[in-house]
């Protein structure tokens, strides 16, 4: 079964850059080494960002009915004065 169907049509030629991962028993354990290294390098490379005249805070708000509320994080330019644009990025 695939799920390729699912990709944005806009994002299939990029996902064609990625060699395909079949994850086995044998094969698993570097898949999870391969992406700890690349989430450290990539925490590493945050932490030089100079962030010094960013707020950073983290709301709820309510969830669907009978579902838990959705953590948000807020970040905005210290200097703000009015309201801004937003981005939203959903996880699935």
């Amino acid at each position: 079964m695939t799920t390729r169907h699912l990709v944005d049509p806009e994002l299939v030629a990029i996902l064609d850059t990625f060699p395909a991962l079949t994850p086995t028993s044998e094969t698993l354990p570097l898949i999870r080494t391969t992406l700890k290294e690349a989430m450290a390098r990539h925490h590493a490379s945050e932490d030089m960002l100079d962030c010094s005249a960013i707020s950073r805070s983290s709301r709820f708000i309510p969830g669907p009915e009978g579902a838990p509320d959705v953590r948000v994080l807020l970040y905005l330019p210290i200097t703000a004065q009015t309201p801004l644009p937003a981005f939203s990025r959903a996880s699935i």
